[in-house]
Formats: structure tokens, sequence, C-alpha cells
């Protein structure tokens, strides 16, 4: 059975699976897990921040913490606005491929007879051949935005009084299509056209993160914040810009900060690298942790102690939420997290950007840019709007 997963792949299993159960594919460079079936579901009615482990009512939760941990694997899509509910999923089977070439089949109380049983009704469903969209959509580029240009100039003028450091705002664009693709179908493409981003199909939403926000191992953990982007040619000039640097130090620093409340000691390389991403380029930093308590946080409390990262929040933490919360339109689960975590509490947490939002007649694709004095609005609508053609680009391969 293992030989037969591992010649599948895990894109083609969950593109098989898919059509059979409920299914999640969560992929980055070091493990891909496909989840399948639905097995438990644990509705978190108070949102993320109920998890972090600072917060002076989070003992209340603690059982629900332990009980997470009791399941074999957990995947969840969680909205940006940390108060707003959100479902864990236990699934029936998760299938872990990783680096090495290894794979690990868990399930939730199946025997192996069970599990082998799906799994062979799973690997005869045939696989069409990936192909470009049949139709194009009605508006094929995003253009510039008057409205964005104007929110940007609203946010400079609340970042003049000192009130923030830095806030991202997001800019979106729906595609109408006469007949949309599946979610099969877009990952497909960016498994062709972004295969060392991190891949996710859950939620509704598909997509192809470059942003690890929280990975944990044991008592390591690591995170790998963006901020700072160029389009490729201007890689150099990203390295050197002031206003990029600026930016990007404001997340390091806060993500460090906020796990010092817990008491993990953390750090960052000493210069960001440059990280390629299609058309795009970034400035993003390895920061590396231990948590030396007696009681090790799960991957799921680590989360909900640095997010949302001012890589698409802001700085100050509360005021830059509480800003985009009360002057955009809700960004629901775009600018949240995608992930999972295993029976012993490690898992992987990715931010939900360069993704679409499918819906029954239309994609929903949605970017963000940090603000920061200095920042020009129509610099920044340009950022906006290449982000975003570059994920429709990606996408429907045209």
């Amino acid at each position: 059975m293992r030989a037969k997963l591992l010649k599948t792949g895990a894109i083609n299993l969950f593109r098989k699976a898919s059509q059979l159960h409920h299914s999640t594919l969560l992929a980055g460079p070091d493990e891909r897990v496909v989840c399948i079936g639905i097995s438990r579901v644990f509705t978190i009615e108070e949102g993320l921040s109920c998890f972090d482990p600072v917060r002076a009512d989070c003992k209340s939760h603690r059982l629900l913490v332990d009980d997470l941990q009791k399941q074999h694997i957990f995947a969840a899509a969680i909205p940006f606005d940390p108060w707003s509910q959100f479902d864990i999923i236990v699934p029936e089977v998760a299938i872990l491929f990783s680096q090495d070439g290894q794979i690990a089949i868990t399930s939730s109380g199946y025997s192996k007879s069970e599990v082998r049983g799906m799994l062979d009704k799973i690997l005869e469903v045939p696989l069409t051949p990936i192909e470009a969209c049949k139709s194009a959509p009605t508006a094929i580029y995003a253009g510039p935005s008057p409205e964005f240009r104007s929110r940007v100039n609203r946010a400079l003028e609340v970042i003049s009084t000192k009130e923030l450091a830095k806030v991202v705002l997001s800019k979106s664009l729906n595609l109408t299509m006469s007949e949309l693709p599946t979610a099969e179908e877009l990952l497909g493409h960016l498994a062709v056209n972004r295969p060392n981003a991190y891949l996710f199909s859950i939620g509704g939403y598909v997509g192809a993160s470059p942003e690890l926000v929280l990975q944990s191992k044991g008592r390591q953990l690591f995170s790998r914040p963006l901020a700072g982007t160029a389009a490729a040619a201007d890689r150099k000039a990203l390295i050197v810009s002031h206003k990029d640097n600026q930016e990007h130090r404001i997340v390091v620093r806060q993500i460090i900060h906020r796990l010092s409340l817990a008491g993990i000691l953390a750090d960052s390389q000493r210069h960001p690298n440059v990280s390629s991403f299609g058309e795009i380029v970034h400035l993003g930093s390895w920061i590396t942790g231990r948590q030396s308590s007696p009681k090790t946080l799960s991957s799921i409390e680590l989360a909900a102690r640095i997010f949302p990262t001012a890589a698409i929040n802001g700085e100050p933490y509360l005021e830059a939420l509480q800003y985009i919360l009360s002057s955009e339109v809700e960004r629901g689960l775009y600018g949240g997290l995608v992930g999972y975590q295993k029976h012993n509490g490690d898992g992987s947490w990715v931010l939900n950007i360069r993704s679409t939002r499918l819906t029954p007649d239309q994609l929903e694709i949605r970017a963000g840019v940090g603000i920061i004095h200095g920042s020009d609005p129509i610099q920044e609508d340009e950022e906006a709007t290449a982000k975003i053609n570059s994920i429709i680009s990606s996408i429907l391969a045209m």
C-alpha cells in the first residue's frame, strides 16, 4: 500500500480522494499531508485567541488543548480575525508524505483493513489530465484602484499621528467565468507553477503560500515571516530598500516580542534573504526559538500567541488589528492560517495568501500590502495589483 501511495504522490492522492470524500491538502517542502473524511469536528466559538497561553482566561481551555493532542491529527482553516469562530476537523484517515520518501498512515479508530479498503477505492479513481481553464474570466487582470489608494492615504494619516507604525491593507478582485475550474484543477496548476510554496486546499480556498507562520517540532519552533516586496527584476534594489527593510524589521521584532511574553526565547538571522516566488520577490527571515518550560505548548497555542503577525496585520498588534477590522471589508479566511497539528502537538501553520476562494459563481482573489510612514499610495496599489495578477497567472495557467 505504501508503495502505491508513494507512486501516486500527495497531489494526485488528494485529487482522487476529493472525488469520494471530504478532503484537504496541506503541503510544505518537508511534509505533505492529505486528510480524508471527517471523524470529528471541534467548533471553536471564541476564535483562535482562546488558545493564546498568555491570556488570563486561557486555563479554561486547557482541557480542549489536551483533547486536541489526543487526536491522531487535525486540520483547520482559521480566519484572520482571531476572535472569529472556526472549525477544527479531525479526519478519518490521514496520509503524511515526508521529504525522505517515507509515508505514515494514521486514522481515527479504524482498523488496518478498513483503512486499506478506503485507500484501495481511492487509488482506483481515474485522473484526467490538468488542462488550462476551459473558459476565460470576464476580468483577466487587476488594474489601478482609486478606492484602494484612498484607503492607503487614510492609513497614512493615522500613521502620521503615531497611533500605528504599520498596517496591512488588502485589495480584492472577483473573476466570473462561464465554467469555473475545480479546486483539484487549480491545485494542479499551482503544483506546476509554484512548486516551492506551501500548497493547500482547505475551507474553500486553494493557494500556494510563500509564508510559514509557525512550525513546531518538540520544543523547537520556527517562523519565516515575509515583508518587503518587489518585482523579480528589482531584486537588488529590494535588498537595500530602507522602506522595505524597515517594514521587515517591524514584523520580526513583533514575533520575537510576543513569544517572549510566553517565556520563549527566540532570535532571527542577522540580515533577511531575498526569496523568489514567480514574478515577485520578498525579504524573508528565519526566526527560531526553543521552549524551556516543563509543559510544552502545542503548535496551535504557539500560533495563537503570534497571529496575526505584522506581516498581515500591523504594529502595534492590537491597534492595527482594530483598525483593519473597522475599516476593511471582512477578510474571512483570507490572511488567516491554514495548517495541521499531529497527536504530539507538532504542527505547521502557513499564511492564507496567494490563494483564491472558490464560490459557486466566481473566484475571489485578494492581496495585501504593508503601509508604513513613507509609503506611496500609487506604488502600494501597483504592488497589490502585481500580487493579484501573479495569482491569476499561476492558477489559471493562461
